[in-house]
């Protein structure tokens, strides 16, 4: 038995106690899961976000009226958010509280970066890895804006 499956009731406890449950682009609560995962053995952390993903169904998660953007990454290059509010990445961003830096989950190569928003709002962003900006890959959700795709999330009112 390997050391993955030889933990299984603890990997059982640490995603169903922490599973999205007010909809599917609504976690109840990724603090929540940020802190299991803190005590679970690293080997069972990845798979524990990747299922909470696919309960959850897409990213970004909303959580009242703060954001929680997710992505895998490599830690010598760790992914970016970027978007019209921090100027896409360049210069100085309209709003210095978010930067668009992403923080590693200890253990796994996922990040995650949280933004507080007002309710009702519509944001569009990239990620972005090193020099290149691409679409995120755990949204569905896609509008095209001055000829350029871009990933997009509406905060519900």
């Amino acid at each position: 038995m390997n050391a993955v499956a030889g933990r299984l009731p603890l990997l059982v406890l640490v995603l169903f106690a922490a599973t999205p449950a007010a909809g599917p682009r609504q976690a109840s609560s990724f603090q929540d899961l940020l802190t299991r995962l803190a005590d679970a053995p690293a080997e069972l952390r990845a798979p524990a976000i990747n299922h909470y993903l696919n309960l959850a169904g897409s990213a970004p998660l909303i959580e009242g009226d703060t954001v929680v953007f997710l992505a895998e990454g490599d830690p010598g290059r760790p992914p970016r958010i970027v978007g019209d509010f921090n100027a896409w990445g360049k210069d100085t961003p309209p709003d210095p509280a978010f930067s668009g830096t992403m923080t590693r989950i200890e253990g796994t190569e996922w990040y995650y970066a949280r933004m507080r928003v007002d309710r009702g709002a519509r944001i569009q962003y990239l990620i972005a890895r090193g020099d290149r900006q691409e679409l995120d890959p755990l949204n569905p959700r896609m509008v095209e804006d001055s000829g350029e795709k871009r990933s997009e999330v509406w905060v519900p009112k």
